[in-house]
């Protein structure tokens, strides 16, 4: 029976010293800066500190896009952003998702891209995070009609 409750306690431990409960996380990936700005990954840790919560990403996808006007922020257009929602969190800091789907549908038009997502990652400290991401899209309007897999890292940090 000791030896069950100290399992538990040194579980929960490695869970609270992996993350930050509550914490919102901000940070970027390693996608190119465009107009000087960069691709933002923002999260937030749940109050067990058990998932990552309203995971998101820029890119500008593995299809591509161009023709940016100067001082715009491609980045924070509602097209670059995908929603990849919560990620699980082991309890050695650990993270990941898989084949999640993420669908963006361009208003006023039949014109629908999907996203899967894998992503994994480690806390490095309770305040510091990286990982990779990976994603493939489809678009049953644009040729090609499927690309990827396309792969990018991020780093964030809470504040």
């Amino acid at each position: 029976m000791a030896a069950g409750v100290l399992v538990l306690v040194v579980a929960a431990t490695a869970l609270a010293a992996a993350t930050r409960a509550g914490a919102r996380f901000s940070g970027t990936t390693s996608a190119t800066p465009i107009n000087g700005f960069h691709a933002p990954v923002s999260f937030r840790v749940s109050g067990d500190g058990r998932s990552l919560t309203g995971f998101a990403f820029s890119s500008l996808g593995c299809f591509g896009a161009g023709g940016f006007r100067p001082g715009e922020d491609v980045y924070a257009q509602p097209f670059s952003v995908i929603k990849v929602g919560t990620v699980k969190v082991a309890a050695n800091g650990t993270v990941t998702a898989t084949g999640v789907k993420f669908v963006y549908a361009y208003k006023g038009t039949p014109n629908r891209t999907t996203t899967t997502v894998s992503v994994s990652g480690r806390f490095a400290s309770p305040g510091r995070i990286s990982g990779s991401i990976t994603f493939s899209q489809s678009n049953p309007t644009a040729l090609p009609t499927t690309c990827g897999p396309a792969h990018t890292s991020f780093s964030a940090r809470a504040h």
